[in-house]
């Protein structure tokens, strides 16, 4: 994927370019398949039902690394971002291998054969696999109320001794990928490997099962069909109308959203370990273009161009860092004070509601109901705007609190919840998302170019104005950037979803993320200064 097919810069600023490759697949242990095997075997309860069972590996107690007999995959995944002043830059190429000791594909299918169109079977067609195809009997080309000519009535596949997963770097640049073995045993501890495996086949079992896959096997048979010599087929109506689109069912959000939650925490373990004993760079300088062509304002010296602009700065800075009574008779910080007498609720809490419709694809609807910022109202320092050069002013802000929690709203055209949905005047369920973390400092400084002559010719009354101020203010900035920027947290109070998934599924996510805090938080916590000073500044600079 290159940057210059994605319209959005927010996305661009992350990298050049991003590649996922798959390669060298490799499998063995196919070699070992057991009794008893059975393919295509006819079930004497049904005339139309076809049993397939497919046994391979050992049924013994054996170890999986010692198990020669085992299935497995093998293959080369590379993950490449590009780009030479992306903060994401890596090219990674690892070996993973699966090993399933014993597995048991179980399958039905339901086959039925048009006999008027077999017994007319001509042999100048016999070669051709279009029309052997057309003998299956379909409901879509015959008109008649049934199943398709070949559906899959059951699928499932047992792996009665787990699954085991290993990975080497074969190159990579991120070196702590040399020990990712073990984040694998302990995501095995979590049961997360096997929990994913569970869903998925799950999930493989209802596409197998549902109208989509089996109105894709339909529109194969019409298709082929329409390209035998000897049927001459005709299609009153285009493919696209007729046939079964994509369906969601609740099963696979709710697994979509373990993968989410737990999968976030895994790739924050991986970047952890990248980042844990880092040393800190220095401030970045930030070379200003065209800065010989223009006059810039000395910060450190305001009064030059504002004879009252320096006695305004430090009335501010004073004003915000210091403490004053509140109108709840609280000893708070004066932004405190300032923003519960603005924009924070009685809560403290900063809601911001998102005019989004969100999206309808596959019988899902998701929308945005509002982001909430949490601990605007905990700050326990606010030293900011302290000049440190004539472009460029230091801050260091502290809150006890510092959060944001996502509400949106979700819904699955599923037939099996169409009873709660009609008891339910709204039919999106509300789902919520929130990362909270305390005792929160922000140490960061900032490069600001304001163009004098732009300044001077502003008018007073553009500055007073409620609606121009911010814009005349802007359009006096010839450059901005973060020259540091570095980050760190007392601890992780909270990653949690509520609503929407199920009881099972909020556990096993609950006792995941207890896991993670457990073992991997500390040194999430440490790394965080390294991430946000390396990776986090880049981007804010490059959006």
């Amino acid at each position: 994927l290159n940057k210059r097919q994605v319209t959005r810069k927010i996305w661009t600023s992350f990298a050049d370019n991003l590649r996922l490759r798959l390669s060298d697949l490799h499998l063995s242990g196919l070699d070992s398949m057991r009794v008893p095997t059975e393919i295509l075997s006819p079930k004497s309860s049904s005339a139309h039902t076809l049993e397939n069972k497919i046994s391979i590996g050992v049924t013994e107690n054996v170890s999986i690394t010692d198990n020669s007999d085992s299935l497995r995959a093998s293959f080369g995944f590379e993950l490449l971002v590009g780009g030479e002043n992306s903060p994401l830059a890596m090219n990674n190429l690892m070996d993973l291998e699966l090993i399933v000791p014993s597995l048991d594909i179980l399958a039905m299918l339901r086959a039925t054969v048009e006999v008027d169109r077999l017994m007319k079977f001509p042999l100048k067609d016999i070669t051709n696999v279009d029309c052997w195809i057309s003998t299956l009997w379909s409901s879509k080309n015959s008109g008649i109320e049934s199943d398709a000519g070949v559906a899959i009535e059951y699928l499932n596949m047992v792996l009665d001794d787990g699954m085991m997963v290993n990975a080497s770097c074969i190159s990579c640049t991120n070196q702590m990928l040399n020990q990712f073995n073990s984040v694998l045993s302990f995501l095995e501890d979590q049961e997360w490997i096997s929990n994913i495996r569970s869903r998925a086949i799950l999930i493989g079992s209802q596409l197998a099962q549902g109208e989509w896959v089996q109105g894709m096997i339909a529109k194969q048979i019409d298709s082929s069909s329409r390209r035998c010599p000897h049927l001459n087929f005709e299609n009153s109506m285009p493919l696209a109308q007729k046939y079964q689109k994509f369906e969601t069912t609740r099963e696979m959000v709710d697994g979509v959203l373990y993968g989410g939650m737990t999968l976030v925490q895994v790739i924050a373990i991986v970047m952890a370990q990248k980042h844990t004993g880092v040393d800190l760079p220095p401030p970045v300088d930030i070379v200003v273009s065209g800065a010989d062509k223009t006059e810039l304002i000395d910060l450190t010296d305001l009064g030059s161009i504002l004879s009252w602009g320096d006695m305004v700065l430090d009335e501010a800075r004073t004003y915000l860092g210091g403490v004053v009574e509140s109108k709840r008779g609280e000893q708070v910080l004066g932004i405190t004070n300032l923003l519960q007498s603005l924009i924070l609720d009685d809560d403290g809490l900063l809601k911001i509601p998102i005019i989004d419709k969100g999206f309808i694809a596959g019988g899902v609807e998701l929308s945005l109901y509002n982001v909430t910022l949490v601990g605007l109202d905990s700050f326990a320092k606010f030293e900011v705007l302290k000049t440190s050069g004539p472009q460029a002013f230091g801050n260091i802000i502290r809150l006890d609190k510092l959060g944001v929690t996502l509400r949106m709203g979700l819904s699955v055209e599923d037939p099996n919840t169409e009873q709660l949905r009609r008891l339910n005047t709204n039919k999106l369920e509300t789902i919520t998302v929130s990362l909270i973390f305390k005792d929160v400092e922000i140490d960061t400084s900032v490069m600001l170019a304001l163009d004098r002559e732009l300044m001077r010719s502003m008018k007073l009354g553009s500055i007073l104005s409620i609606d121009n101020i911010s814009s005349c203010l802007f359009s006096t900035i010839h450059a901005i950037g973060i020259q540091k920027l570095v980050m760190t947290l007392g601890n992780i109070d909270e990653f949690s979803i509520a609503g929407f998934v199920s009881a099972a599924t909020q556990q096993e996510i609950d006792d995941f993320t207890a896991a993670v805090f457990t073992n991997y938080k500390p040194m999430i916590i440490e790394s965080l200064p390294a991430f946000t000073a390396t990776v986090v500044r880049p981007l804010l600079n490059n959006v």
